[in-house]
């Protein structure tokens, strides 16, 4: 009884999730903006929030709504690497090529994964893709701070760091524990909404300050 409780607070709790998406979204329609990385903010929020509302539809029905963690996975990954080259110093071709292999090990796991088979299931694109965006981070980082460039740009370096450090650090017990009726998947699955949700928020602030309320 006490886990079913925790289990429907938990899911009720990530309610706020979408809901933070679809302010970002209204906010982007009322303030106009011309930058290029704005925009891939946008894209971002509205892949995350079809992404968020299909896997609740499909867990309603079929009690199963694993493979939306993977979808989301190379969402995110191709989302931020977006945003981060939009706003980079030099950045590197090769990196591209990266992303490439990247995302040829996510489409694999999508269709190689059981399911059905929740005893089987792992994710580890996840991580993988965290540590190879922290790594793109950690050098436009670098490069901003010998450049002295302390603006909008170098806080969204500072804020991607702290999201996607702890998200590593949140998938790695996660694919461990996903499997086992155990409470703590409950303080993981927490903690990942409250992490997730910061940076929703965030991504909402800087659509909201660095835009242009339209006029007709």
């Amino acid at each position: 009884m006490e886990t079913n409780f925790i289990y429907l607070a938990i899911d009720t709790f990530s309610y706020i999730t979408p809901l933070i998406l679809i302010i970002g979204i209204i906010v982007f329609y009322v303030k106009r903006t011309q930058k290029t990385s704005l925009k891939f903010f946008i894209l971002f929020l509205i892949l995350s929030l079809s992404n968020d509302l299909l896997s609740r539809v499909v867990s309603h029905y079929y009690q199963n709504n694993l493979m939306f963690i993977n979808t989301y996975n190379i969402i995110e990954v191709v989302c931020l690497f977006l945003i981060i080259k939009a706003n980079s110093i030099n950045f590197s071709p090769y990196l591209k090529l990266i992303l490439l292999g990247i995302l040829f090990y996510n489409f694999y796991e999508l269709v190689d994964t059981d399911y059905q088979d929740y005893s089987k299931y792992q994710n580890y694109s996840n991580s993988i893709n965290c540590i190879f965006l922290l790594v793109v981070c950690f050098s436009q980082l670098i490069k901003h701070i010998k450049t002295e460039k302390y603006g909008l740009t170098y806080q969204l370096y500072i804020y991607l760091i702290i999201y996607l450090t702890f998200s590593t650090f949140l998938n790695l017990p996660m694919n461990f524990f996903v499997t086992y009726n155990s409470d703590i998947i409950y303080i993981i699955w927490l903690t990942n909404i409250i992490n997730v949700s910061a940076f929703y928020t965030y991504i909402v602030y800087i659509l909201w300050k660095n835009g242009k309320t339209q006029t007709s």
